[in-house]
């Protein structure tokens, strides 16, 4: 047996967990195999804009989520291995397994996941735009570690004055020689005598990290390894390296959220989260239902959300206004079909602009000027029937797809394979799928965030950022209006 992994989503009603088998394959290439899931949701809620809303709920969903999925594991593989686990051990207190006798002569495979992976849903986080420079006098080698102190002495100023706050993500978006045009990707292991970096940091609140991180170590696992900002791994599982070049918007319409990132020149420019999903599209559905149905009784929230579910699409050329319930079709009166569908429309509409706002006066502030080549929308939302023609209305762009996860083998710009069956090819593990993707991928590539936390350099600015640095919870990105510059 290889190593197992967890990657677990931590979202506003919902927590997912995926176990992962690591291996060899034929090809000598490390790949992770996604062998079980568990997706534990709850009526309340337990992020509020990223902070704990409800912590005694979260350690136990997290707990029941894991468990679940490591059982399952067991399940699948002792039933591969032809062993009887009819008998098998129960799990403890301290998330290891209690062994018992079994009826098999082979003892039965436990699971118990060897690293854990975690990412955060939330909006009220910081998205910090910055320029490092550095004149090293001398032809230098440029290696991660001399990145790290690049990236330490340009942050410390906004550190000194927002101290309370923790640097989770650095994610370059261009490298150039001091007062050079030239620019590159990744300057690793060129020589240069000098050297400047565009970047985006991600920062949040050490108060609402340190709670997360309470709460889920409290739900008796193993070392949470690194924490991610959901958006962030989402980006990086779906979108290819040639769309995240070219230029892409994605979209991700949740259930109490959505958010907009958006990728160039095969970086991320920008990320917007919104607290309004699909229960707001929801209740406004139930509030129209109300206005325009003389049944005689309300219709509840549950029977709105099902209506939802069931008959979702858009009308986009149907002008129904709030307070006119006289207004007909060219048909005749309206029917409740067109009332759901006038009503999505303009939900989604009303969501749509306020992300065009942002991505014009992100546009407007950067002076950069290009239209998007392609959309990707993902999330509950994004199989809603006319979702894509409206999309390519208002944003102008031809190329609009859905996107929960790319093929087995396919799409995936990455050296660590995530083989991910069908059966957790949908949108309940995609967060998860895409944490253990990015934990095993993105780092190396364009997330300079990993410092060693047992190496102590001696100087106490330095070490102050080391320690920083290896709280590790991850998120990311302004739920609005807060912005920082370095």
């Amino acid at each position: 047996m290889g190593k197992f992994v967890a990657g677990i989503s931590l979202e506003n009603r919902r927590v997912s967990c995926v176990i992962g088998e690591e291996y060899i394959n034929s090809d000598n290439v490390t790949s992770i195999k996604i062998i079980s899931g568990s997706s534990k949701e709850n009526d309340v809620r337990l992020l509020n804009k990223g902070w704990p809303n409800n912590m005694s709920l979260i350690k136990q969903l997290v707990f029941a989520a894991v468990y679940d999925a490591e059982r399952l594991a067991e399940k699948k593989l002792n039933s591969q291995d032809g062993q009887n686990v009819s008998k098998q051990g129960k799990r403890a207190k301290g998330g290891h397994k209690e062994k018992e006798d079994l009826t098999s002569d082979e003892e039965a495979i436990s699971v118990k996941a060897d690293s854990i992976f975690l990412s955060v849903h939330g909006s009220d986080f910081l998205l910090i735009e910055g320029r490092a420079e550095e004149d090293f006098g001398t032809s230098t080698k440029i290696t991660r570690e001399v990145l790290q102190d690049l990236f330490e002495k340009s942050l410390a100023p906004w550190l000194k004055q927002n101290h309370n706050t923790s640097i989770l993500h650095i994610l370059p978006k261009k490298f150039s020689p001091k007062d050079s045009s030239r620019e590159m990707q990744s300057p690793l292991e060129m020589s240069f005598s000098s050297m400047t970096c565009d970047y985006i940091a991600v920062g949040a609140s050490d108060d609402a990290l340190n709670n997360i991180n309470i709460a889920v170590q409290n739900s008796d696992l193993a070392n949470i390894e690194k924490t991610f900002y959901a958006p962030v791994v989402i980006g990086e599982y779906l979108l290819s390296s040639l769309e995240k070049s070219n230029g892409v918007l994605l979209f991700d319409m949740g259930r109490l959220s959505s958010t907009m990132s958006l990728y160039k020149n095969g970086v991320l420019l920008m990320c917007k989260e919104l607290d309004v999903g699909g229960d707001t599209l929801t209740m406004n559905i139930q509030e129209y239902l109300n206005q325009y149905q003389n049944t005689g009784h309300e219709f509840s929230f549950e029977a709105a959300e099902s209506i939802k579910i069931e008959r979702a699409a858009v009308h986009p050329d149907l002008a129904i206004e709030k307070g006119n319930k006289k207004t007909k079709t060219d048909n005749g009166e309206i029917t409740d079909k067109d009332i759901i569908e006038n009503c999505i429309a303009l939900h989604l509409r009303e969501v749509l602009n306020v992300f065009m706002q942002f991505y014009n006066a992100f546009i407007k502030e950067h002076k950069v000027n290009f239209k998007i080549p392609a959309i990707v929308l993902t999330g509950g939302a994004s199989n809603i029937k006319g979702l894509q023609n409206l999309v390519k209305q208002m944003f102008g762009s031809n190329a609009v797809r859905t996107g929960i996860s790319f093929p087995q083998g396919k799409g995936l710009d990455c050296q660590v394979k995530i083989e991910c069956p069908e059966e957790y090819r949908k949108m309940d593990y995609l967060a998860a799928c895409a944490t253990l993707n990015y934990a095993y991928n993105a780092p190396s590539q364009n997330d300079i965030y990993s410092w060693n936390e047992d190496d102590s350099t001696g100087n106490p600015i330095i070490d102050f950022f080391v320690n920083l640095f290896n709280r590790s919870i991850g998120r990311i990105l302004p739920g609005g209006s807060k912005k920082g510059k370095s």
